[in-house]
């Protein structure tokens, strides 16, 4: 992690090297139980908590994740044959919702 003033921080995450393997056999495929399981991790529990006490003590006005993977829902199939990247945060749905969870009650 790193400051610019108190404009922003940066946290660096690494989301290849902690993270549960690639649901569906890492393919590109519709959501299935095993993506949408909970107890799947992209970070790990110790980079979660790592990251949750950084946001807890940022002062700064923009909390910027960096990381190298897609975030945000990515569909690029279709609305009936939906296809989500199992590599990217669409393979760990309730890991995200859990950031977005904790990002939230931070406002």
């Amino acid at each position: 992690d790193f400051e610019y003033g108190d404009l922003a921080s940066f946290f660096v995450l690494d989301t290849r090297q902690y993270r549960d393997d690639q649901a569906n056999g890492d393919t590109s495929s519709p959501q299935t139980a095993e993506s949408l399981d909970p107890k799947r991790t992209l970070m790990g529990t110790e980079q979660e908590q790592w990251l949750f006490g950084k946001l807890d003590g940022s002062k700064a006005a923009w909390n910027v994740l960096a990381q190298q993977i897609f975030f945000a829902q990515r569909n690029y199939g279709t609305a009936t044959k939906p296809k989500y990247s199992m590599d990217a945060w669409d393979g760990y749905p309730a890991a995200r919702q859990h950031v977005l969870n904790y990002a939230k009650s931070k406002q």
